[in-house]
């Protein structure tokens, strides 16, 4: 039996990018329209296809990628640049309001151009001699091949196209690897993701393509773990790779947490700063690579907190004599009140989980200032909701949108006690 084709009506878009809909009652969420589209789609379960566009949206525009359609990366090139902004501002403010928020005032929106990402994974399959290297296919695990992807920086573009005529000799035939390619500290850090290794080891042919892509292409440092998630093994490294966080000259780990674009870093380190003015000592949780503690460095003490091993030695091994680096995973041990007031002001830059555990705490404190970053405006608002139950009060909050034409953003908010 074929799948039934249904007309559907786009009323928005909802807080993952797709276009919902109401069918029989229930809503269905379609990918890549926009309200205002009257569409026919195939339903199953809660989500649709479209088959075909009966009425376009006013808001809809012709994508400027042509992968747009198949790949599974951005999902909001259809509709027209100013829906686009005016739809994340009120995903943000829709988040904050189903928690009973209000922040007092707005900072100035920041939105980055595109061509600015400086960390991408592709995907590359090898089918006989010829090699596929791409995204996945959205909701699918198809490979698409993507000769250009516009939201990279264009030297990071070059660079990750540059690898084609070498990986048929690091893959076997049907076999792929993921390929994670980062800018940072003006060199190029690679880490492979994959069964590529037989027996423990690489072969030859191997060997030499690795070599070759390291001297050829100039890339800093190649990484290798079969499996995501566990510690890349360093099996070349070039030359050291080192970022610069304000006062800090860090030697970054493969494989390490940066924040999606060098704009990015900056506009939301300059929003941290100006909400930690006058402070005089410092809490950084979630600290990472020192992305804030580098800077806050130069208005007075900083404690920099992270659960992330090579991340916080890293920090810790530039010796700075502000600076105290700890380890410590914040999830299932976070810090208490007598710790936390100790610090005039504190900044926290979770996972896109959250901190719930951490704020908790937080909430209780005495720190007359707290600095919250986050990637996801819900998780943001739970915890946010907690610190405001606990007498602290939304005093700014600021948007910045760092990844173009997805569904995400990020938010940095200043919260004070009376």
């Amino acid at each position: 039996m074929k799948n039934k084709i249904v007309p559907l009506t786009i009323n928005e878009i909802g807080a993952k990018g797709d276009g919902v809909a109401l069918h029989d009652g229930a809503p269905v969420y379609v990918p890549k329209t926009a309200p205002g589209d009257v569409v026919e789609a195939v339903i199953k379960g809660e989500r649709g296809a479209v088959q075909k566009i009966v009425t376009r949206s006013p808001h809809r525009v012709h994508p400027v990628c042509p992968y747009f359609d198949k790949c599974g990366g951005c999902s909001l090139q259809h509709v027209s640049l100013e829906f686009y902004r005016e739809w994340k501002i009120a995903k943000v403010k829709t988040a904050l309001s189903r928690a009973g928020i209000e922040a007092a005032t707005w900072g100035e929106p920041v939105f980055l151009e595109a061509s600015t990402r400086r960390r991408t994974t592709m995907t590359a399959l090898r089918i006989k001699n010829d090699v596929i290297l791409g995204y996945n296919e959205a909701r699918s695990h198809n490979v698409l091949d993507i000769e250009r992807c516009i939201v990279l920086d264009p030297a990071l573009e070059e660079k990750i196209q540059a690898l084609r005529p070498y990986l048929p000799r690091l893959l076997g035939d049907q076999k792929t690897c993921d390929i994670t390619l980062q800018y940072a500290g003006g060199a190029f850090d690679m880490v492979l993701t994959g069964r590529l290794q037989k027996r423990g080891r690489f072969s030859f042919e191997q060997d030499e393509a690795l070599g070759e892509i390291a001297d050829k292409l100039d890339i800093a440092r190649i990484s290798y773990r079969e499996k995501d998630f566990r510690p890349p093994e360093i099996i070349l490294a070039r030359k050291p790779i080192v970022k610069k966080f304000g006062v800090l000259n860090v030697d970054l780990p493969p494989a390490t947490f940066l924040q999606t674009s060098e704009a990015g870093e900056q506009a939301l380190t300059e929003i941290v700063m100006n909400y930690a003015e006058g402070g005089t000592k410092f809490l950084d949780l979630f600290s990472g690579c020192g992305t804030f503690s580098g800077h806050l460095l130069a208005l007075g003490p900083v404690t920099a907190i992270d659960g992330d091993a090579p991340a916080i030695n890293a920090v810790a091994q530039t010796k700075h004599p502000g600076l105290t680096a700890a380890r410590r995973d914040l999830f299932k041990n976070p810090l208490k009140e007598s710790e936390l007031d100790a610090f005039d002001t504190i900044i926290f830059d979770p996972p896109r989980a959250g901190a719930a555990a951490q704020a908790s705490f937080l909430a209780s404190s005495e720190t007359p200032r707290i600095i919250g970053v986050s990637c996801n405006p819900a998780s943001f608002a739970r915890d946010a909701r907690m610190l405001l139950d606990g007498g602290y009060s939304l005093a700014s909050l600021t948007l910045v949108d760092q990844f173009v034409w997805s569904a995400h953003v990020e938010i940095a908010g200043l919260f004070t006690r009376p």
